[in-house]
This record gives C-alpha cells, structure tokens and sequence, in this order.
C-alpha cells in the first residue's frame, strides 16, 4: 500500500460521482456494471492464486475509477510508475 499524500473524504467522492452520474446515467451504469463484473472476476483470480491476473484485473479496475472521475494525476503516475516494475502485478 502506497500513501498518495492526500485522502479525499467519502462523502466528497460520492458527491462527484453522484454528480456526474445525473449528467451521463447510461455510462456510469455501464461502468459500476464493468466494475461489479471485475471485481468477481478478481475474487476468482484471489481463489485461484492467479497473481498475474488479479494485477491485470487491478489496472483494468484503475482505468474503471479514472472514468468514473474518481482518479487523478498523483494517483495515476503511482499506478504508472508501479506497473512499470516487472515485480510488481
């Protein structure tokens, strides 16, 4: 676990997410159906040992929270710099 330097309150997420739900409520329904979709999937790889996918699954599930406007730069460079580690999943 990494400490971004920030912690973003939950009711100030859900506000945003909220928000731009109202504007757009076909796409967010598609991704909160994508997330819940890689989530099992990853409860699948935690139950199968399977690391390389679980951190396949855990970008996937980034570029899901970056598109529900729930990422920003500091924490998109992390997930860059950490995907670039090849021991790193």
């Amino acid at each position: 676990a990494i400490y971004c330097g920030y912690k973003t309150p939950t009711s100030e997420v859900i506000r945003i997410v909220t928000e731009l739900q109202q504007q757009d409520p076909v796409k967010y329904a598609n991704l909160f159906q994508a997330m819940h979709l890689c989530a099992t999937r990853a409860i699948d790889a935690i139950q199968q040992a399977n690391w390389v996918l679980l951190g396949n699954l855990f970008d996937q599930h980034h570029e899901l929270q970056a598109a529900l406007g729930t990422s920003d730069q500091v924490l998109d460079r992390l997930k860059h710099t950490l995907s670039a580690q090849p021991e790193i999943y």
